[in-house]
C-alpha cells in the first residue's frame, strides 16, 4: 500500500542498493568471513575501530541523542564503550559518554602536534631503507637458507621412515622431550637394554 509508506520509494530503493553494494564488497574483501569491517570501507566517524575503552579495552561506538527542546532540538553524537552498552554493566562498568566533536578535536589536535613534517620525513626515509634492495636481498637469502634447512630435515626424516628405523633426534624438534609409548619399537629397545 503506497499510501502507508513512511520512506519514499526512490529513497528506499537507493538505501537497499547501497546495502547490496556494501554486502557484495564486504563478501569479496573478507572472503565471506563476516568478521569486522574490511579495508577500504570508510567509516563516517573518526574513532570507532581505533579507540578503546579505558576500563575493559573494548571498542568504542557512536551513540546519538536528542538535545534541546522545541525548535532548538538537535542530534548530539558521542562515543561510548560498546561492551557496556551492548553487554551490560557486569561486563564493563564504564557508562561514560564523551561528545564526539570534543574527542575528535582532541585526537586530531594531538596528532597534529605529533606528526610534524620532520617526523613524517624520517618515517618515509626509514621505510624506504627497509624496503630497499639491500634489505630485500638479506631477507631473501635468510628465507632461502631456512628453506634449505627444512628441505634437508624433511629428506632425513623421509629416509629414516623409509628404512623403518628410529627417527634421528638431532635435527628433529618434534621428538625432543617425548618418551616412548609402551609397545613401540623405542620402548622395546629400552626394555631389552634393561634386561641385558
Amino acid at each position: 500500500m503506497p499510501t502507508l509508506r513512511v520512506v519514499p520509494e526512490n529513497l528506499w530503493q537507493g538505501a537497499h542498493e547501497r546495502i547490496a553494494e556494501s554486502r557484495t564488497y564486504y563478501d569479496k574483501a573478507t572472503h565471506c568471513s563476516r568478521q569486522g569491517r574490511p579495508r577500504g570501507v570508510d567509516s563516517k566517524y573518526l574513532l570507532p575501530g581505533f579507540a578503546r575503552c579505558g576500563c575493559c579495552n573494548g571498542g568504542l561506538h557512536v551513540r546519538s541523542s536528542n538535545q534541546g527542546t522545541g525548535a532548538n532540538r538537535w542530534r548530539a553524537f558521542s562515543y561510548a564503550c560498546t561492551a557496556h552498552y551492548n553487554r551490560g554493566p557486569d561486563v564493563c562498568g564504564n557508562a561514560l559518554k564523551i561528545r564526539m566533536e570534543v574527542a575528535d578535536e582532541a585526537v586530531v589536535g594531538k596528532l597534529g602536534e605529533l606528526l610534524t613534517p620532520d617526523l613524517v620525513d624520517d618515517v618515509i626515509v626509514r621505510v624506504r631503507e627497509l624496503l630497499g634492495p639491500e634489505h630485500q636481498d638479506e631477507h631473501r637469502s635468510r628465507v632461502a637458507r631456512d628453506l634449505r634447512a627444512a628441505e634437508n630435515q624433511v629428506e632425513r626424516l623421509t629416509d629414516a621412515i623409509a628404512m623403518g628405523g628410529d627417527l634421528p633426534t638431532g635435527g628433529c624438534k618434534a621428538s625432543e622431550g617425548r618418551t616412548a609409548a609402551p609397545g613401540t619399537r623405542q620402548d622395546d629397545a629400552g626394555a631389552r637394554g634393561k634386561s641385558q
